[in-house]
Formats: structure tokens, sequence, C-alpha cells
């Protein structure tokens, strides 16, 4: 009797035991981000100083983007999309220091913060300009458009 009792104790508590939930890593874990409305994130406040003090005639200004993203367009040049905001800024920052306007929106709530470095109102001009930001090489080979 005493083996029959030492059997069931050690099922139970291997069926304890294997019931517990493992925990994902950190950069496994999906939570999507929950707003009812566009979330647009814009560039930190150090980069539009930068931008404020260069002259519109410097090499420098040559290089920044003819068409600084506006979220009230419909076409979006989008070179990355994150469910990490803390992974979207960084790129956001990166992107910010070659000469684009970059922002972060969010489409119905689907929890993916896309990276855009360009926005139109006409196809054609958005067409254009992917290919050439897709020039430009890595990261931007991967650049798409979205509809919004």
């Amino acid at each position: 009797m005493n083996i029959g009792r030492t059997l069931l104790l050690m099922l139970v508590v291997i069926a304890l035991f294997s019931c517990q939930k493992e925990k994902p890593a950190d950069h496994t874990h999906y939570q999507p981000y929950q707003r009812d409305t566009t979330a647009a994130v814009s560039a930190k406040k150090e980069t539009a100083k930068e931008e404020a003090q260069t002259p519109k005639d410097s090499p420098e200004a040559v290089h920044k983007s003819q068409f600084p993203v506006n979220l009230d367009h419909k076409y979006f040049i989008v070179i990355a999309s994150y469910t990490v905001e803390e992974y979207a800024l960084e790129t956001l920052d990166e992107v910010s220091k070659e000469g684009f306007t970059p922002k972060l929106f969010m489409q119905n709530k689907d929890g993916w913060y896309k990276l855009a470095v360009e926005s139109f109102q006409n196809i054609e001009q958005a067409d254009s300009a992917l290919n050439k930001v897709r020039e430009k090489g890595s990261p931007y080979t991967d650049a798409r458009i979205v509809v919004k």
C-alpha cells in the first residue's frame, strides 16, 4: 500500500509541475498596442532642433527628404513594422539621422507600428519615390507602399 500511495503522490506532483505555463521571452511576447485612432509618434525633440538649425541651402539640407511624412496623406513609404514600440523608436532615430523625417503610425489597431519615411496623396508619386528609397540600400530595400 505504501508503494501505491508513493506512486500516486509522485503522479500528483508531476501533474502539478507539468501544468505550469512557460513564460515567453520578452522579444517573442506579442502584446498588440490598443488605441482607437491612428497612433502617431514624431521624432525626438533633438532631431527637430537639428533640422531647425540647418540652413536650407547647406549640403546637409540637400540630403533631407523632399516629402516628409504627413499623417493626413493616403500613401506611405514604409520601411519597417514593429510590434514593440521601443524597437520602432530606435529605428526612427537612426532613419532621422539619415535625412528623413519619419513617423510611426498604426492602422486599425493591428498592433504593428509602421515606420514611414515619406507620404503622398498620389499613387504615381508614391511609386516613383518608392523606387528612389529602395535604391538607398539596406534597410530601405524592403520598403513598400501602405495605403491608409
